[in-house]
């Protein structure tokens, strides 16, 4: 029922003008994106990722981030870009790795922040992009990145992308210039520069 929730709030709007700039996309997403924070049972950080807003509903806050993101965590602390932290509820684990099953839910009591849109249908290659996280660190938190759209894979259930994707970025999301979410951020290639991945709008 949850992935039906989402799909209905966030998939209203068709995300047809490229109506925003870089700039107006960087403050319209400040309170729609967090930094996750993970860790074990003995209060040792495990790792970093990305998230962002997805739905409210029943006096919860919903975000969607990677799989990955939270694997083996004791404790899920989301935190916002003002400094406050909330601990979060795991709801839904696709249990992937870098696929289209790297998906999870998220979830916090209360009404906290802004859902974001998400782009009803694939955008075509060479569309401008921005990404949007924590790569590697806190002190890094809420970096954008810029890029386009380099390719479609996996029957469109894959992003290529040249938008900087760094560990951390991990479950943040990737957005065109209407405002909307097209992508989920979720790797890339330390081999080769600018071949990097989001999980598309077409499985969120």
């Amino acid at each position: 029922k949850y992935i039906k929730l989402i799909s209905y709030e966030n998939k209203l709007d068709n995300c047809v003008s490229d109506s925003y700039s870089s700039e107006e996309l960087g403050e319209l997403m400040k309170d729609k994106v967090v930094t996750i924070n993970t860790y074990n049972s003995q209060s040792e950080r495990l790792g970093l990722g990305s998230g962002f807003v997805i739905a409210h509903y029943n006096n919860q806050t919903f975000f969607l981030t990677n799989s990955h993101v939270i694997v083996n965590a004791d404790t899920i602390n989301i935190r916002w870009l003002d400094g406050n932290i909330d601990k979060a509820i795991l709801v839904l684990d696709g249990g992937g790795t870098i696929d289209s099953n790297d998906i999870a839910i998220l979830k916090i009591i209360g009404i906290i922040g802004k859902p974001v849109k998400i782009r009803n249908d694939i955008p075509k290659l060479g569309r401008d992009v921005i990404a949007i996280g924590t790569p590697e660190d806190d002190f890094y938190e809420y970096t954008i990145s810029k890029g386009i759209i380099s390719s479609l894979r996996a029957r469109g259930t894959q992003i290529q992308t040249d938008t900087a994707i760094n560990p951390g970025n991990s479950g943040g999301p990737l957005i065109d210039y209407s405002g909307c979410v097209i992508g989920m951020n979720t790797s890339g290639r330390d081999d080769l520069q600018g071949i990097n991945f989001a999980i598309s709008n077409k499985v969120l």
